[in-house]
């Protein structure tokens, strides 16, 4: 490729060269002739040279082969092993992490809001984020059916009601006290 590349580009100065009586083509002939015999030599040098090395390189390349062949299927069950475990049990250590905090009765959006479903809280987080998406969604419906800025405050103002911290607010308060009557063992186990 190289080759050819350098064989057109010096073709093109020859011709301009030549068209301006410069150059002698039969030197020039001969100089580019010399040249790609002395290439040739030299590859071949290189080929000879080089071949047992190339050899032993493909020697070592396939038993590199042979030996991912084998560690690839242990590292992946190695990784597999370690991910399921760490999933497994990644709720008891974000729920013993979060209550090293100050929180005790009155629990983070963290811990209201991501948490898993092994978490105690997740139905009572599942069922306080459906009251809100209900709430905004019912004023988002209203404001698209008729856009009149009483209708946009709405939507704004319903989505802020929820976008606080749950210290700050007090809209789900009855809702979690009725459902901490019903659940004592979850409130007891999220503490």
């Amino acid at each position: 490729m190289v080759a050819e590349l350098i064989y057109v580009i010096l073709d093109t100065l020859l011709r301009y060269f030549n068209y301006k009586n410069m150059l002698d083509m039969k030197e020039v002939t001969d100089l580019w002739h010399s040249y790609l015999s002395l290439r040739d030599s030299l590859y071949g040098l290189r080929e000879a040279v080089y071949a047992d090395k190339l050899k032993k390189l493909e020697e070592l390349r396939k038993m590199g082969l042979t030996i991912a062949t084998i560690i690839k299927p242990i590292m992946s069950l190695l990784a597999q092993w370690a991910g399921s475990a760490a999933l497994n049990h990644s709720h008891a250590a974000v729920k013993t992490v979060q209550n090293l905090g100050k929180y005790r009765d009155n629990p983070t959006h963290t811990q209201l809001a991501k948490d898993d479903d092994h978490n105690d809280l997740h139905m009572l987080a599942a069922q306080l984020a459906i009251f809100a998406v209900e709430d905004v969604g019912k004023r988002w419906i209203e404001c698209r059916k008729n856009p009149i800025a009483s209708n946009k405050l709405a939507v704004k103002e319903a989505a802020k009601k929820y976008f606080v911290h749950p210290a700050n607010t007090n809209w789900m308060d009855a809702y979690v006290k009725q459902w901490a009557k019903n659940n004592p063992q979850a409130i007891k186990s999220a503490k």
